[in-house]
């Protein structure tokens, strides 16, 4: 589970810069051992998200900030 908020400024027709903030991730904790390929993995995803689905008209993506990832215990299997 993840908490974020973005903005962004600029037109489509000229490019938008994204500004995202990640306040919450929640992981199992099986992903522990991978946390450092799990960031750059999330900062791609919202890289290609672009604004409303769209990558095209996105000229830049920043991340003003990114919270510590949460690993949860996960349930029975």
């Amino acid at each position: 589970m993840m908490e974020t908020f973005s903005k962004g400024i600029g037109k489509y027709n000229t490019g938008v810069e994204m500004w995202w903030k990640i306040t919450k991730i929640e992981a199992p904790k099986r992903l522990l051992k991978d946390k450092d390929e799990m960031m750059v993995l999330l900062k791609e995803a919202f890289d290609a998200h672009g604004t409303s689905g769209k990558r095209d008209c996105v000229t830049k993506v920043n991340f003003d900030f990114i919270a510590t990832p949460w690993f949860i215990c996960e349930g029975n299997k």
